[in-house]
């Protein structure tokens, strides 16, 4: 494979043929899918699954960012099975770096089940689909389909999350009204994954005086802890900035 000689990544051969299709026509060839994942029994199992489907051909199987852009570039996957924890980074460093790519594919990010609070973030990013680690693998190939269809996916344990989730937000819209202008800018900050110094050095405030407004937003919403704030605040981002 023609990549450059100083960072050939570890990447494995096309399993299988076929070219892309769009989404929109009738797929008259395999979904050819990059598997994204630095775990590699994890990957080699994603991979196993794959190829038990005629209707689909693992391109290629990388274990880095850097390795997952690149790959997207050379092999033109129709979708990425994307794990959001890559070693040391994110995978949304792959969802922000391809934005604007040319050949974007489209995405599925996979996950572990108590991250299931990210996953409206993540569809916001660019994500089209979250699958929960948990869930049984037969859900894989399902997913990817409807993906590769220009589908958005859920499963059936986020979608039931979503709608507990869209009730407590119903019956903290009153309650969000009550934060000042500066809880609401730091329930901004801790949904950018900010840590209270950086929200503080960017508010130019004290951390000490950032941490007396996540009491005051602890007791307003009635949560038990700063990780729950943090979890709110992704969770109701927008609404918290235009409340």
């Amino acid at each position: 494979m023609p990549w450059p000689a100083d960072s050939r990544p570890d990447l494995a051969l096309p399993r299988g043929s076929g070219a892309p299709v769009s989404a929109s026509c009738a797929r008259t060839t395999p979904i050819r899918i990059l598997v994204v994942e630095d775990h590699d029994i994890v990957r080699k199992g994603l991979v196993a699954v794959i190829t038990t489907s005629p209707d689909m051909v693992c391109c290629g199987e990388v274990a880095t960012v850097e390795d997952a852009i690149r790959a997207v570039d050379l092999l033109r996957p129709d979708v990425l099975l994307l794990d959001l924890q890559l070693g040391g980074h994110s995978g949304r460093q792959v969802l922000q770096a391809l934005a604007t790519h040319p050949a974007r594919p489209r995405v599925l990010v996979l996950s572990m089940a108590d991250e299931h609070v990210y996953a409206r973030a993540l569809l916001r990013e660019g994500a089209d689909g979250y699958l929960m680690k948990s869930a049984p693998t037969t859900l894989i190939p399902d997913a990817i389909r409807r993906v590769a269809d220009g589908q958005s996916y859920l499963s059936h344990q986020l979608l039931q999350h979503s709608l507990e989730q869209a009730s407590r937000g119903r019956a903290h819209a009153g309650v969000l009204e009550a934060l000042t202008d500066r809880e609401r800018e730091i329930l901004d900050r801790l949904a950018r994954g900010l840590t209270l110094r950086d929200a503080a050095r960017e508010l130019s405030i004290s951390e000490k005086t950032v941490d007396s407004h996540l009491r005051n937003i602890r007791e307003k919403l009635g949560l038990s802890s700063s990780r729950h704030v943090r979890e709110f605040a992704l969770a109701h981002s927008h609404t918290a900035q235009s409340a």
